[in-house]
Order: C-alpha cells, then structure tokens, then sequence
C-alpha cells in the first residue's frame, strides 16, 4: 500500500490532490493535515511515500520540504504552488517536483515519475567536437542555447562546485557581475532543472545555495573517460567547438593525446 500526505489547508486544493490520488492508485492510503507538526508527527509514525504540500497555505513553506529530504530520505515532496517565481528556491530544497497550478495529469506525470520512471537512465554526455547529452540513445533538447552552454561548462568542471559569478564572467565577458546578471543566471539554472527533469535525469545536477554542479558519476563522458583513463587516446582535435570559453582547453587536450602517443 502508497501513503500520502497532502498538506493543504485549501479544500478545492484537497478535492483536485484526493480525486488524483484515488485515480492513480485506489487502494492507497491518504492523510490530510493543515498543520506542519501534524505532518511531522505522521512522518514520525509510518512510512510515507509522497508527501504533497501546497506552499499557498501558511503553516507550509520551503524550510518544511527541505526539513523533509534532510530528515526522510526515503519520502519524496511535491510542492504546489500559484507562484511559478518560487521555482529555482523550491528546486534548491530537493523537491522531487515544482507544479504551479497543476491539473490532475500534471500531479499524475509527477506520480508516475516516482513510481514507474524513476530508473537511472543511460546517460551519455559528448564533449569531443560539439557538445550534446544522450538519453538512452535520445539527444536531450533545451529550449534556451545559453542553458545547454551552462551545463556545458559544468560539464567541463567536471562536478567542481560553481558560482554565479563564475559562470557569469566566463559565459558573458561583456557583462558584470550585478543583480542582472544574477537573475540571468537563475533564469537559466530554472531551465536546466525543467529540462532534466522532462527527462527524468534531474539527479545528475546538483544546486544548492549558489554552488553548481553536474554529478560526474551519474553520466558517461567522453571527456571524463579521457582524463581519467590513461590508454585513452580518442580526443578528435576539438572540444565543445561551439563555445569560445572551449578553445583553450583543446590544446591540453591535445598535448596530453601526444603524449600518450609517444609512449
């Protein structure tokens, strides 16, 4: 047997999430609760395996869902909310998902993401002449070039954390560091985190309090593979030709092939 929490304090909110519930699995069990210690105490009690806050109400905010991965990893949280501004601090929190005015098949994909779709995927990054990310076989496609470019260089860290202000200054040299820029930023990482979760690879990127990252584990990359593995000798000549902060890494690239060579 599922067990749901929604906390909610909205009745038309708990007759769309009850109505969802019941259509995606009728033998679960569902709990209501509008107060934040009586979600706790359920929490404490049983087994939860979704939890389902509406950030409209007011015994309910970010600190809960985030209280809630730190202390239940086993607990996914839903957030819900009328405010699609919220969506880069409630993806900082873990939340599995972020819906902004969802509809029973928008809280029934989430659903469905956590109990079908979950599987690790085959994930492939290609960095030897253009970038691009594989999933399972699938190029994955952005809807913004600066986002993809984003991920690019996070790739190219290779899961060092990275600021703002790093990934300002290298992927816009005409432009300072200010609120600007920043918001630029967060629109971006917003974007990214939409796009991995439409392809349910969102754990292979890590956001947390102005520290960015990609997960090296999580994915296959020619790159990685390259640096790491010393009897790799497959660099093509360009790495991610598509972006000028790029250029100056094919060189070491190079020199390091040579090497190997001439061995």
């Amino acid at each position: 047997m599922k067990y749901f929490i929604v906390a909610s304090a909205s009745k038309e909110r708990k007759v769309l999430l009850h109505n969802t519930l019941n259509a995606f699995d009728n033998e679960s069990a569902i709990i209501d609760t509008d107060l934040e210690d009586d979600l706790f105490y359920e929490l404490d009690t049983r087994k939860i395996d979704v939890v389902l806050i509406d950030l409209d109400s007011k015994h309910f905010n970010l600190n809960t869902a985030r209280t809630i991965y730190e202390m239940y990893s086993d607990t996914k949280v839903i957030l819900i909310s009328s405010d699609a501004k919220m969506s880069v601090p409630a993806f900082l929190t873990r939340a599995f998902g972020y819906l902004v005015k969802p509809n029973e098949a928008d809280i029934k994909n989430e659903l469905n993401d956590i109990f079908h779709n979950n599987k690790k995927r085959n994930i492939q990054i290609k960095t030897f002449g253009n970038f691009d990310i594989f999933v399972d076989g699938t190029p994955v496609k952005f809807e913004r070039k600066k986002s993809k470019e984003l991920l690019a260089y996070l790739v190219y860290r290779r899961g060092t954390g990275t600021s703002a202000s790093e990934l300002i200054v290298n992927l816009w040299e005409d432009k300072d560091v200010c609120r600007t820029t920043r918001s630029m930023i967060h629109n971006l990482i917003s974007d990214i985190r939409k796009t991995l979760h439409e392809y349910n690879i969102e754990y292979i990127f890590s956001c947390e309090r102005n520290c960015y990252r990609i997960i090296p584990e999580m994915v296959i990359c020619d790159y990685y593979e390259f640096i790491e593995d010393e009897t790799k000798t497959n660099f093509v000549g360009e790495f991610m030709s598509e972006y000028e902060w790029a250029i100056y890494v094919s060189p070491e690239l190079s020199d390091i092939e040579k090497s190997r060579l001439n061995k």
